[in-house]
């Protein structure tokens, strides 16, 4: 069964004659700082696994990203838990277009958003260099099993950046002098 498509114009009446609706909005924090639907919940990436397990399933889900495209494959795994899942054609584009109402994070705010993660990739990339400088001349010296632990960031790296999801960055994230960015 395909996803249902609904337009900005039904979401809006949908936001205003409804109090059990849910938006979520799977564009990156960047994207979703520039401007995003109010209310609009940002889950990009692992965050939208995790954080949908405390979503009431009965709740209808409405799904947006810039223009309809990465929302819809956000649909089409939220299928499943949600059946009242739709996708809003035509994303946040089509609600700035139709001159509905956008929230923007204040410049401070982004600022300290963009230095948070900032410091985080700064860590990660820190930890990733120690740790595969540390495999490799202890490979070179001692025992050559030590290359293997050297293939933890060649993979980990990559993984990032095709799917948002970094398992050095989320254990950093909980680290205890990073709590303040958690």
């Amino acid at each position: 069964m395909p996803i249902k498509n609904i337009s900005v114009e039904d979401l809006s009446l949908m936001v205003t004659k409804r109090s059990d609706i849910t938006i979520i909005d799977v564009r990156t924090p960047t994207e979703f700082r520039r401007g995003h639907i109010p209310g609009a919940l940002n889950l990009h990436g692992e965050k939208l696994r995790s954080h949908v397990k405390g979503l009431d399933s009965s709740s209808v889900v409405a799904v947006v990203c810039q223009s309809g495209g990465r929302s819809q494959m956000a649909c089409q795994a939220l299928r499943r838990d949600f059946p009242g899942v739709v996708n809003v054609d035509g994303g946040t584009a089509a609600w700035i277009r139709a001159g509905l109402e956008v929230e923007k994070e204040s410049k401070q705010m982004s600022e300290v958003c963009q230095s948070s993660d900032a410091s985080l990739r700064r860590q990660t990339h820190f930890v990733a260099a120690i740790l595969l400088a540390s495999a490799l001349i202890m490979g070179f010296t001692s025992n050559q099993s030590w290359f293997y632990v050297a293939c933890l960031p060649a993979f980990g790296l990559p993984l990032d950046a095709l799917t948002g999801f970094c398992p050095m960055t989320f254990m950093l994230r909980r680290a205890p002098w990073n709590s303040r960015l958690a």
